[in-house]
């Protein structure tokens, strides 16, 4: 991911995005406020402490309103399962050309009895 913009839409601890190494920019989000402090802990700019991440920075707390100031080479995402098809296809309309890695509940591939379940699998059946 050398020189890349990334987002982490629901970081949580930041897991995901720990494995984006030499990336330019990560972006994360997050809407729980005890793993936004987390977060902030590693979100620095000036890079002067072996925990702080360069180029790191929390930009939203509310995923499925989010619209991005950037364009962004990465989505890399584990969405809560009970609204993941939701996120993704968020993120599919916000990607503008990025890829996206997203992990998800096998049951909301296999059983699409709502809306964004049928518009994932139409995504996943065409690309």
């Amino acid at each position: 991911m050398l020189n890349k913009y990334v987002l982490e839409p629901s970081a949580g601890k930041g897991d995901l995005a720990l494995s984006t190494y030499g990336a330019t920019a990560v972006h994360l989000i997050e809407c729980e406020p005890e793993l936004c402090a987390i977060l902030e802990k590693y979100c620095d700019q000036t890079y002067n402490n072996s925990m702080k991440k360069k180029g790191w920075r929390l930009v939203a707390n509310d995923f499925l309103s989010f619209a991005p100031s950037c364009d962004y080479d990465y989505i890399i995402m584990n969405p809560p399962f009970e609204a993941g098809a939701k996120h993704f296809i968020h993120a599919w309309n916000i990607a503008d050309g990025c890829e996206i890695r997203c992990l998800l509940n096998a049951e909301t591939i296999r059983k699409p009895y709502t809306q964004e379940r049928e518009n994932l699998a139409e995504i996943i059946a065409q690309y």
